[in-house]
């Protein structure tokens, strides 16, 4: 089966506005520390980030819908919605996926867990071969100033996993995330909010 891309939704050139902001709903106050810590990092760049206790994905979708009507009626409209959500694509709910499309909400997915994503970030996971060792560092404790200027490193072995059937979880399913769609997308968003072309360390 290929790898999941996420569809890129409301990403017509031409359309952001000049203060261009992502919203990203996910399901814990980890995933939203790591999001509130790089948008620190792209030099404060207001990136809203909510966070969805029941971790469904369906509810996550509707608070992600729900937010950005309650954003546009203050007058500050989101250009795009992003979800992060634990799990494989196939494990979802069909006509949630399609709510998401139509609403144009992103969803980029990780399986095992959203810890992968920060396993990434360190040299000693360029490889993920043996399953049994990647479930040892997904249980270990990683603090976010360790990530800093290593997320090319985490995005380039991302896409590897991506790439890669032999990285299984403890279920035999795939080990993927999506994390690095999201990152890229805040950071192409920082530079056309701010108009600055230089790309910041994070």
């Amino acid at each position: 089966m290929p790898p999941h891309q996420p569809r890129a939704l409301g990403r017509r050139s031409g359309t952001h506005s000049s203060k261009d902001v992502v919203l990203i709903v996910c399901s814990s106050d980890e995933e939203a520390e790591y999001f509130r810590w790089a948008a620190i990092q792209l030099g404060h760049y207001p990136a809203p980030v909510r966070v969805c206790s029941s971790g469904a994905l369906s509810d996550m979708v509707s608070l992600a819908i729900l937010t950005r009507k309650e954003e546009k009626a203050k007058g500050s409209p989101i250009d795009r919605v992003w979800c992060v959500a634990t799990g494989l694509l196939d494990s979802q709910d069909p006509d949630v996926l399609a709510l998401a499309e139509r609403k144009r909400v992103q969803i980029a997915f990780s399986n095992p867990s959203f810890k992968v994503w920060l396993a990434l970030h360190h040299a000693d996971h360029a490889s993920f071969l043996d399953p049994s060792s990647l479930s040892a560092h997904l249980t270990s404790e990683y603090q976010l100033p360790e990530l800093r200027g290593l997320f090319a490193e985490a995005a380039s072995r991302a896409a590897m996993l991506r790439s890669d059937d032999a990285a299984l979880d403890a279920d035999g399913q795939p080990v993927r995330t999506e994390l690095d769609f999201v990152i890229d997308d805040l950071l192409k968003s920082m530079q056309r909010f701010t108009g600055d072309g230089t790309t910041p360390t994070i």
